[in-house]
């Protein structure tokens, strides 16, 4: 995920801070390259949550299961990559999940349907 942003129009779900999604990894869950994707700041989570996992070089959106120990995407393209949270460097849930909003791509090239 890349880019912090301020959640001002998600506001009546309190959400502590805002990613883009820079890929599809976690397609299958609902969320593609470039959705908004808006979390509430914890440290923990419930088990089928997704969650942004800071590492000691990202942040990464993942799926919690096995009561925390393991981390998974859900890509369409491939099988889900499922890994320990221990295994990733300098790990901790800095928050879950609770709002995606998805931008259309025509709307990303202007408000009228221009091309760019």
């Amino acid at each position: 995920m890349s880019e912090r942003r301020t959640a001002s129009a998600l506001a009546y779900l309190h959400p502590d801070f805002c990613f883009i999604m820079n890929d599809d990894s976690m397609e299958c869950a609902g969320i593609r390259a470039g959705d908004i994707v808006a979390f509430t700041a914890c440290d923990h989570a419930e088990d089928s949550q997704i969650v942004a996992v800071q590492t000691d070089s990202a942040v990464l959106l993942l799926r919690q299961i096995c009561n925390g120990e393991l981390l998974a995407d859900a890509p369409r393209n491939r099988r889900e990559h499922v890994i320990r949270f221990d295994e990733l460097s300098g790990a901790k849930i800095i928050g879950k999940a609770v709002e995606v909003r998805h931008i259309f791509e025509w709307a990303k090239k202007g408000t009228d349907n221009e091309e760019e």
